[in-house]
């Protein structure tokens, strides 16, 4: 039986990285994909190029920046309209659950997967997202609006472990990023 291919989410971290530790090690068939968002992404990409290359597995990368300016305009017009933006929520559901999955499947995945702290389960024979098992460290709410069906296809390899628990596994896989403290995120330095 061949190994199911899955497409990790990686941004150099310490979060990616285990989860895809984790995903060789249960014995799936690997590769890496970063997205370029923003014009200043060289340092983040150099890192997601350097775990992928102490993993042993493939990077694809993708400059998605002129997808991302949507995110952008939709966190300044809520802004400048006085309401709370949450770009993270909007962007997991275009375009790291959009175009991101688009890409993979295209190029023979079966998963898509990130290092995100959240649970997927069965809730009467239907996928749903549920809070992580550290909830101090949940992330559920930025997958929310995650589409339905595509969590047949998500993979959350972090979903029970806590921030310490990780670096510790990520430890045990000579990660040199374990210590450092990344967010990958634009909004949230």
């Amino acid at each position: 039986m061949p190994r199911r291919k899955v497409f990790v989410a990686v941004s150099g971290g310490v979060d990616s990285f285990t989860a895809a530790a984790l995903l060789l090690q249960d014995g799936f068939d690997c590769a890496g994909v970063f997205m370029i968002t923003h014009d200043r992404a060289e340092t983040a990409r150099a890192d997601a190029e350097e775990v992928c290359r102490h993993l042993n597995i493939p990077l694809h990368v993708l400059d998605l920046r002129k997808e991302f300016e949507r995110i952008i305009e939709y966190f300044c017009d809520t802004y400048q309209q006085g309401k709370t933006p949450n770009p993270c929520v909007w962007c997991n559901r275009t375009i790291k659950f959009g175009l991101l999955w688009d890409f993979a499947k295209e190029h023979g995945a079966d998963f898509l997967a990130t290092g995100h702290y959240a649970q997927i389960r069965q809730k009467e024979g239907r996928p749903a997202l549920y809070q992580a098992g550290d909830a101090a460290k949940d992330q559920s709410y930025v997958l929310s609006m995650i589409r339905r069906e595509m969590l047949d296809y998500i993979l959350l390899p972090l979903a029970d472990h806590s921030k310490v628990q990780t670096r510790r596994i990520a430890a045990g896989f000579v990660c040199i990023r374990s210590t450092r403290r990344i967010t990958g995120n634009l909004f949230y330095p």
